[in-house]
C-alpha cells in the first residue's frame, strides 16, 4: 500500500500545479496580445455585433446599481467628513474630501467590485459552459481563434464601459456629496461644485481612469481563464 504523500511532495505538488497554472494564463495574455495586434492591424475583425452585445450587457445594464451605489458612497463620505470638520470648523473642505477621494480611489474600486461580480462571472460561466459543451474545441476544429472570437470582443467591451462608468460614478458620488453638504452644511450646491473643480486636477481623473482601465483587464483576463 503506498505511503500518503508527506509535506514536502505536497509542497511540490502545489508549486508544480502553481507553475502551470502561471503558464496556461501567460499563454491567454500572450494569445490575446496577439489578436489585439492582429485587430488594430485590420488583418482580422472581431464578430459582428459581438462588441455591442457584450458592451450593452456588461455596461449599459450595470448603470442603475452602479450609479445608486456610487450616490450613497457620496453621501456616506460627506456625513462622515460633515461630523468631523464641522467641529473645527473647517466643513467647507468636505467638498474637496468628497471629490478627491470618489475620482481617484471610490468610483473605480466600486465600479470594479460591481462588474467582477457581474461580468467577471458572467464571462466564466458562460466560458465554462462553453468548454463543457465542446463549443470551444469546435472553433479550434474550424481554425477559428478562440481568444479572438470569444476573449478580445467581452475584454474590449470591458476596457471602454467600466471607464465609462468609472465617470458617471465620479459625478454621481460629487451629486451625493452636495446632496449632503447642502442639508447638513448649508453649503450651496454651486459652492460645493466649485470646490471640487478647484481641488480635483486632471491629473486625478486620469488617474482613476486608469485604473479603471487595469482593473477592467484584470476582470476580463480573469474571468476568460477560469472560464
Amino acid at each position: 500500500m503506498a505511503e500518503p504523500p508527506g509535506f514536502v511532495e505536497g509542497v511540490g505538488a502545489a508549486v508544480l500545479a502553481l507553475g502551470a497554472r502561471a503558464a496556461k494564463f501567460g499563454a491567454l495574455l500572450v494569445d490575446t496580445a496577439t489578436s489585439t495586434a492582429s485587430v488594430l492591424a485590420r488583418r482580422s475583425r472581431l464578430p459582428a455585433g459581438a462588441f455591442t452585445h457584450h458592451a450593452v450587457t456588461m455596461g449599459a445594464e450595470a448603470l442603475f446599481i452602479v450609479g445608486l451605489l456610487s450616490f450613497l458612497m457620496g453621501m456616506t463620505l460627506a456625513f462622515q467628513g460633515a461630523v468631523q470638520l464641522a467641529r473645527f470648523g473647517a466643513g467647507v473642505y468636505v467638498a474637496d474630501l468628497v471629490g478627491v477621494s470618489m475620482v481617484r480611489e471610490f468610483a473605480p474600486m466600486m465600479t470594479a467590485i460591481i462588474l467582477s461580480g457581474r461580468a467577471g462571472a458572467a464571462i466564466a460561466a458562460e466560458l465554462g459552459t462553453m468548454r463543457a459543451g465542446a463549443e470551444i474545441d469546435a472553433l479550434q476544429a474550424m481554425g477559428v481563434s478562440p481568444v479572438r472570437f470569444l476573449v478580445l470582443p467581452r475584454l474590449a467591451a470591458l476596457s471602454v464601459m467600466q471607464p465609462a462608468l468609472t465617470l458617471l460614478a465620479m459625478f454621481l458620488g460629487v451629486g451625493g456629496g452636495a446632496l449632503v453638504a447642502a442639508l447638513s452644511l448649508g453649503m450651496s450646491p454651486a459652492i460645493f461644485v466649485a470646490r471640487v473643480v478647484e481641488r480635483v486636477e486632471l491629473a486625478d481623473i486620469v488617474h482613476g481612469l486608469g485604473k479603471s482601465l487595469i482593473f477592467a483587464w484584470i476582470i476580463g483576463l480573469t474571468g476568460s481563464f477560469f472560464g
